[in-house]
């Protein structure tokens, strides 16, 4: 079976942060990021490997800034 090339396994997907995602002051809660952060990288690595991936660990994650409902974050893998 040919390997495919990085090019091959990139993908992008967004999301227009909803209340149900969000603290009373609005902003969203870190653990919905990280959500679409594990998906996107789960995507990534099933195209590339063409088999069944986990997330082993996770040793940091720093937010620099507030993300608030109604904000479109865009992750790219």
């Amino acid at each position: 079976m040919k390997a495919k090339t990085v090019a091959q396994s990139r993908v992008s997907i967004g999301n227009m942060m909803q209340p149900d995602q969000a603290n009373v002051n609005g902003g969203v809660h870190g653990g919905e990021i990280m959500k679409m952060m594990d998906t996107c990288a789960g995507i990534v690595a099933r195209r590339h490997s063409r088999m069944s991936t986990v997330t082993a660990r996770v040793d940091e994650l720093e937010f620099l800034l507030p993300i608030r409902v109604g904000n479109l974050v865009t992750c790219h893998g």
